[in-house]
């Protein structure tokens, strides 16, 4: 085998080293610039990226929670209904200036607080 050293110094024997150093150097400079600015613009892209994913999306207005169901405390009915369910059933009506303050229901057979 052949000493490498020794064919290219046969090869540049002809006087062409010095521009063929030239021309390596330039090569080499491209290289370096080109992933130099390849480096650059993949941080840039990459930079982009993250700061579009991680931004936050639209902000819902807030609204107000659901108001709770209201049930009625009481039941309406005539009259004649009323007086068909406390057929046997003791009740003493208050009553103020004003109207019907309240009712109380008795216990059948009991005439306690009369």
């Amino acid at each position: 085998m052949s000493d490498p050293r020794r064919l290219l110094s046969a090869a540049l024997e002809d006087g062409s080293g010095p521009e063929f150093a030239r021309r390596a150097a330039a090569h080499a400079r491209q290289i370096r610039r080109v992933r130099r600015i390849g480096l650059a613009g993949a941080t840039a892209t990459a930079l982009g990226a993250v700061l579009l994913i991680d931004r936050p999306g639209p902000v819902a207005p807030a609204s107000p929670p659901p108001a709770p169901a209201v049930h009625a405390s009481y039941e309406k009915m005539s009259d004649a209904e009323l007086m068909e369910r406390l057929r046997d059933q003791p009740v003493l009506v208050l009553k103020d200036g004003r109207g019907v303050s309240g009712v109380v229901f008795l216990e059948a057979g009991s005439r306690a607080g009369l």
